[in-house]
């Protein structure tokens, strides 16, 4: 005689061959279903926005702006229209984002690291990266592809220049390590950014009051290195048909980017033309150097920079 159950007292235990794993799947499949569909539904995005926000202010002393925060695959969160611009000038807006999208991954959990991927669209151009937090800091890398720098506003980084408006497309990458939080002598920010821009050109453009003919760049090339609290310039060379440029020094932060340290030394050799157009301001500076370069030496903080030629 097959026994399909036991009875104990009142209670009923049924063997497994009576169980309907199937069933039991679709039930709980069911509730996890719903339980994702209501942490969809209720999910406080109002709130993560204005902490998102505070935090963003907070470490860079600049004002943002976010239209809207949804979910994204349901372990991430879409952005759209995010706003940077310097905290007393509105006006002077250093990026506006038309979409950034960020993915949490909960498996690498498991192994100790929290690992988020992201993507970011605007500026005709975009880029994509990954993050990831372990016990030793947070390594983070990016790629950068087709950013239309005609539709940047270059005014709040150049205004002590000029109108100077630029026309290229710009690639590149970067790569950062933060140390770790438990420990301040290792908490720093050490990395890398390579930046290539094609077709570079300055057009429709006023240096010093003075319009200037259009200028193209053969060869474009841009790269830093991130320290603890500043960037250093590795490499910053435009070689142009009419003009060619070159920059050195280091920016240190302190506290904001607001606040940041500008020590940096500009190097421009114009051609004849460039030089004569330029002629009544030319007097204020020292002799060239030995292959035709002048010297402009920048300082104080990005919101008043000082210039000594």
């Amino acid at each position: 005689m097959k026994v399909k159950s036991l009875v104990f007292g009142r209670r009923f235990i049924p063997s497994l061959s009576d169980i309907d794993f199937k069933q039991v799947a679709k039930y709980v499949g069911l509730f996890f279903l719903t339980f994702l569909l209501f942490f969809y539904l209720t999910f406080p995005y109002d709130a993560i926005k204005k902490s998102l926000l505070t935090k963003i202010e907070e470490v860079t002393g600049l004002k943002i702006e976010i239209a809207s925060l949804s979910s994204y695959k349901i372990m991430g969160i879409h952005l759209k229209g995010l706003k940077m611009f310097m905290s007393d000038d509105p006006t002077k807006i250093l990026a506006d984002l038309n979409e950034l999208r960020v993915r949490l991954y909960p498996s690498k959990l498991l192994l100790g690291r929290m690992w988020v991927d992201f993507d970011v669209l605007g500026y005709g151009g975009g880029a994509t990266g990954v993050a990831v937090q372990h016990k030793g800091g947070t390594e983070l890398a990016a790629n950068f592809k087709d950013i239309d720098l005609m539709r940047y506003n270059t005014g709040p980084l150049l205004s002590a220049l000029g109108d100077i408006r630029l026309v290229g497309k710009m690639d590149g990458k970067a790569t950062a390590h933060i140390g770790s939080a438990t420990d301040k002598q290792q908490q720093r920010v050490t990395g890398s950014v390579d930046l290539d821009i094609k077709d570079l050109k300055i057009t429709n453009s006023t240096v010093l009051n003075q319009k200037l003919p259009d200028i193209t760049f053969q060869n474009s090339q841009i790269k830093f290195n991130l320290e603890r609290k500043a960037f250093s310039i590795r490499e910053f060379k435009l070689e142009g048909d009419k003009l060619s440029i070159q920059l050195s020094g280091r920016v240190n932060f302190q506290g904001s980017m607001e606040n940041a340290r500008i020590n940096l030394t500009l190097k421009f050799r114009p051609d004849p033309d460039i030089e004569s157009i330029l002629a009544p301001y030319m007097l204020a500076f020292k002799e060239p150097d030995s292959q035709g370069y002048y010297r402009i030496i920048i300082s104080g903080t990005p919101s008043s920079p000082k210039i000594h030629m």
